[in-house]
């Protein structure tokens, strides 16, 4: 957000109360405000109302128009070098016009006709130095400012380099998850076409939860989806393909990825030996720490199928860029196993789909 006029009345204030507090020292301590004297003599002073208001509103409005009009030059379109002596110039050019109003106007109410030259130096350098403290005081803020707005851009087009990257890999693993699954349908329909149609329904509820285009999901709603994915792989597969299935239902509120868990097991049924000898068993656990867990016996086949590439990169790069998690991959006494971790949900309280 760029410097206002709201910001120099609130920093004009400040600097106004700051700079009344140690006038108002000096003047009642005098010298002794600055070196330690004897005892201060009592010194009367007339006091005239017109000649305070004039120095206290006067005051003021001079710090709020060199904030104001520093504040609207530094946030120009000037290059930086030359916003620097625009707003020198404009602050002498401000100290002084104001010197001379404010001059005249207590001459006006003290009946003063003749100034020794003293006393015209004093005022005018006094309002140099206070133009050049609001100067100092007003690049620092400027500064500050940009800083803070540059750190706020950083994050702004992070956050968007990484949704993008995200929907990139998300929109590589759509396709690569109908290409596999409309290939076991074609093969499907010319064993049993009867199986094909179940399998063509359950089909029909997986699409529906991929067309949901989400970021991120539920662990419920994912486990939904991939126990219809699981009755397609069965409708296949039948007895040769068996799923051990352990849950600890605290966690299904948690978020995850989506199409995670799918994935995984696609990925062991697709380079694994399945047959009623040799069937493949894939368990999915989740619990009792909030992870899920899909592990699988491994028994490749002789000639196993080459991957796209996507696969577990690209789930690991899909957690990584959502919630700065990384997948766990365990490949340890012929068991192969992936562990994703859960996030725990902003709101909680939510009801679940």
């Amino acid at each position: 957000m760029k410097l206002s006029t709201k910001d120099a009345a609130i920093y004009s204030t400040i600097f106004f109360f700051v700079v009344s507090l140690l006038l108002a020292i000096v003047l009642y301590f005098g010298r002794a405000a600055f070196v330690p004297s004897g005892e201060r003599p009592h010194v009367e002073r007339d006091f005239n109302l017109w000649v305070t208001l004039i120095i206290t509103i006067g005051s003021y409005i001079y710090f709020f128009t060199l904030f104001a009009v520093n504040f609207k030059i530094l946030e120009s379109k000037l290059k930086e070098r030359i916003k620097i002596f625009v707003v020198i110039a404009c602050s002498l050019t401000i100290a002084l016009f104001f010197n001379t109003i404010i001059s005249l106007l207590m001459q006006f109410v003290s009946n003063i006709k003749d100034v020794p030259p003293g006393g015209r130096i004093g005022p005018l350098v006094k309002d140099f130095v206070l133009a050049t403290g609001v100067l100092f005081l007003s690049i620092i803020v400027y500064l500050s400012s940009q800083k803070q707005r540059l750190a706020i851009e950083y994050e702004t087009l992070k956050a968007e380099n990484e949704r993008s990257r995200f929907e990139v890999l998300k929109n590589q693993l759509d396709p690569h998850f109908l290409f596999n699954t409309f290939n076991s349908l074609d093969s499907l329909i010319e064993e049993n076409s009867d199986m094909a149609r179940n399998y063509l329904q359950q089909l029909s509820s997986v699409f529906r939860y991929l067309l949901s285009n989400k970021d991120s999901t539920t662990l419920e709603s994912e486990l939904k989806f991939t126990h219809s994915y699981i009755d397609l792989m069965q409708l296949r597969y039948e007895n040769s393909l068996i799923f051990e299935i352990s849950i600890d239902n605290q966690y299904l509120s948690y978020e995850i990825v989506p199409l995670s868990i799918q994935l995984l097991i696609e990925n062991a049924i697709k380079h694994n030996v399945i047959t009623l000898e040799t069937p493949l068993i894939i368990s999915v656990s989740v619990g009792p720490e909030p992870f899920v867990t899909v592990s699988n016996k491994i028994q490749l086949k002789k000639s196993p199928q080459s991957g796209s590439g996507i696969g577990l990169s690209n789930l690991a790069e899909r957690f990584r860029l959502k919630y700065q998690k990384e997948i766990e991959i365990s490949n340890n006494s012929g068991q192969f196993s992936v562990t994703l971790p859960l996030h725990y949900p902003v709101n909680n309280s939510k009801q679940l789909m």
